[in-house]
């Protein structure tokens, strides 16, 4: 259909002035530098805007009525960082990658730009766009503390170590409903948003980021540690009491060559590296020279 308009402005050197447009004033955008084969600055426009004094002078002739106007910045909508650490397809997380996969659906169909790092032993299968599997590792908080988000949507969790670090580093969380994120201190609204197991949730309301200080009193949780501790135990037992063997002398490392029933203990010593008491080892080693056999060698 035939456009009026006041200004026309063509970003490209290739484009042509469609012909359904009928324009007062036209504005030529040149971003690149040149000379480029097949490429030339139209001279029929108004006026020429060339994005530096770099691409303006690399054209000489062909841009001297240029005029120079530097690109100017805008902010995009808000990129989400979303970073998750959990085991997948295991019976204890429940629905967790079902929900992974519709939280993801939900963000792409919204048209919420998000990258989405999952760490986990296991990779999603067939990822939704922007998601990302990670290998496991044993450190992610670099990353926790960078994302606007931590992630876990199980059935149940006992006790989230990703979520704490999380809330430690005052990064916000989402996750369902299970009873331990409540006991960690997390509160809708204000640590992150609880996602529910359904799935049903307005995924713009993520792009109001929750800001918080947590505090986390990690100092009584050592204490209590550290009193159970020392506290007393029942005494020394492995199996039956009277099984038990305390060493009380000198332990030397050996290679169990041959299995052999210790006289001592009457216990079978099996094959493969272990701890003999010093004497037992000295004695085994004067019967191997009597014997001429070869039941066990001393390591290190």
């Amino acid at each position: 259909k035939d456009i009026v308009c006041n200004t026309l402005i063509l970003n490209r050197l290739t484009d042509k002035i469609p012909p359904n447009i009928s324009y007062r004033k036209s504005i030529q955008i040149c971003h690149a530098c040149g000379p480029i084969a097949n490429y030339k600055i139209p001279q029929d426009r108004d006026y020429l805007v060339n994005v530096s004094n770099a691409s303006k002078d690399s054209w000489e002739d062909a841009a001297e009525h240029g005029i120079v106007i530097h690109n100017p910045f805008y902010e995009e909508t808000k990129e989400l960082m979303l970073v998750s650490a959990t085991r997948m397809q295991v019976f204890d997380k429940g629905q967790n990658e079902t929900r992974f996969r519709k939280l993801a659906d939900m963000l792409n169909n919204a048209n919420i730009p998000f990258v989405w790092l999952n760490f986990s032993d296991k990779p999603l299968v067939d990822p939704p766009k922007n998601f990302i599997n990670m290998d496991a590792r044993l450190n992610i908080q670099s990353f926790i503390k960078r994302a606007d988000y931590l992630v876990q949507l199980s059935d149940k969790e006992a006790y989230s170590m990703s979520i704490l670090e999380a809330l430690c580093l005052n990064t916000a969380v989402l996750a369902c409903p299970f009873p331990s994120l409540f006991e960690e201190g997390f509160i809708d609204g204000h640590t992150g948003y609880v996602i529910p197991f359904n799935m049903d949730f307005d995924v713009n309301k993520l792009l109001n980021i929750p800001t918080f200080k947590f505090k986390y009193d990690n100092h009584a949780i050592v204490k209590q540690w550290k009193k159970l501790l020392n506290e007393p135990g029942k005494g020394m037992r492995y199996g039956k009491v009277e099984e038990m063997e305390v060493p009380s002398e000198e332990m030397v490392k050996v290679n169990v060559i041959k299995a052999f029933r210790d006289k001592r203990t009457a216990k079978l010593i099996p094959e493969g590296v272990t701890f003999l008491p010093k004497t037992r080892v000295e004695e085994i080693l004067k019967t191997q020279i009597e014997k001429k056999l070869k039941l066990v060698e001393v390591l290190g």
